[in-house]
């Protein structure tokens, strides 16, 4: 048990969120692979732009999720949970569309593929799960700060 006011009731939610930032990347990119590996698999039988949303979801559900995971908590109910989870794949999923609306995209012939995006849905993924997770954390660090 942490005694009250020590150096670990500030190096633990820094680490947290230092780890929120990494997974959340991690996991975006493996959503974007994910996504692609979707698309390709279903042999892209709808409109470019289906498959290019599918890919920004993706990117975003995964960021999400990698940012969930380095604040997730176990204590509360179910429906807070729930709400959290969704709160961060949220949060993924719009900043995902920030970095594509304002970030650099690719031209569509870029290597012969329509899908092609800069790295720019990565970082919003990474920084939106990243940023709702901490957020939520830290709450929910200092209303339990007293158990």
């Amino acid at each position: 048990m942490l005694v009250e006011s020590n150096i670990y009731t500030y190096l633990v939610p820094a680490a947290r969120a230092i780890a929120a930032f990494f997974l959340a990347g991690f996991f975006g990119i493996l959503g974007g692979w994910i996504g692609t590996t979707f698309s390709a698999f279903l042999g892209y039988p709808w409109s470019l732009q289906v498959h290019n949303n599918i890919y920004i979801v993706s990117i975003g559900l995964g960021g999400g999720a990698g940012g969930y995971l380095a604040w997730v908590d176990l204590t509360p109910r179910w429906y807070w949970m729930a709400a959290a989870v969704l709160a961060v794949m949220l949060g993924g999923v719009a900043a995902t569309y920030a970095g594509y609306a304002y970030g650099q995209v690719a031209d569509e012939s870029f290597l012969g593929r329509g899908y092609t995006v800069e790295n720019a849905l990565h970082w919003g993924a990474a920084l939106g799960g990243f940023g709702v997770a901490t957020l939520l954390g830290i709450c929910n660090e200092f209303r339990t700060r007293g158990r």
